[in-house]
């Protein structure tokens, strides 16, 4: 993932006030942007007629193909050179990923850092589960910094997890994080809390990389884009939504542009 302080200073200013607009209009707007500019640097980078008289070939061959679904060899003869003329179109296409696809995963990073999931919010409640090794007796020690208290009813245990229940102020908590102890050994997880209706997070899973502590899991809820609405049982994150929108935004544009 692009590091925050990089996405925070470039892109913030720009898409950071789409977020007021809930995460699914913030997808669908920065879906759109990216699916022009990408679609208009394909236009200019390729060669149009070109593009347009392989896919009329491809097309034709597509054509030819079925009406010789009864004849094997001579069906084999036109797949080939479908597959020709395919590759031909392919490498064509290439040009214009050359140029777009930094940029794209530039944003790809922001969105991951900023509606992959809802955020930490001050004052109320969050857990951090430690999946522990095996032969562990006793739950971690924690040390926390100044602005997270630990509820009293806490750490719980099941199996070979430990759940902890923090509260805390607005703040970046990552110099110091929270800290877990185990015989010697340390794990530390940064987190952020914002205020209601503040942005942002600290990646919520943590690999602790000790023999007793795997790792840590903060309770920061997946963003789910479009609500309720599910997809055949399927509730799409950010990058599903995303993919989705900029699917349909092509083929919009691209018949409208006349992009082949």
């Amino acid at each position: 993932m692009v590091q925050a302080g990089f996405l925070d200073s470039v892109l913030n200013p720009v898409f950071l006030p789409l977020l007021k607009l809930g995460a699914f209009w913030a997808i669908f707007i920065i879906s759109l942007f990216l699916t022009f500019v990408t679609t208009i640097i394909y236009k200019c980078v390729t060669n149009q007629k070109l593009m347009k008289s392989l896919r009329d070939d491809l097309k034709g061959l597509q054509n030819e193909m079925k009406a010789l679904k009864d004849n094997p060899t001579k069906m084999m003869s036109k797949q080939k050179e479908l597959m020709t003329k395919n590759m031909e179109y392919m490498r064509h296409s290439m040009w214009s990923t050359i140029f777009t696809i930094f940029p794209v995963l530039i944003v790809f990073g922001w969105l991951n850092a900023y509606v992959a999931f809802s955020p930490l919010v001050a004052d109320q409640g969050f857990n951090v589960t430690l999946t522990m090794g095996p032969g562990f007796s006793s739950p971690p020690q924690v040390e926390l910094p100044q602005g997270i208290e630990v509820s009293k009813s806490y750490p719980k245990g099941s199996g070979n997890f430990v759940v902890f229940n923090f509260v805390g102020k607005e703040g970046v908590y990552d110099t110091p994080p929270l800290r877990f102890k185990y015989e010697g050994e340390t794990c530390d997880v940064p987190v952020k809390i914002t205020a209601t209706g503040g942005n942002g997070y600290s990646y919520p899973l943590v690999s602790c990389k000790t023999p007793h502590m795997q790792s840590a899991l903060v309770s920061n809820k997946p963003m789910k884009p479009l609500g309720a609405i599910s997809i055949f049982g399927w509730h799409p994150g950010w990058f599903g939504t995303y993919i989705i929108l900029s699917l349909i935004f092509s083929m919009l544009l691209r018949k409208v542009l006349k992009v082949y």
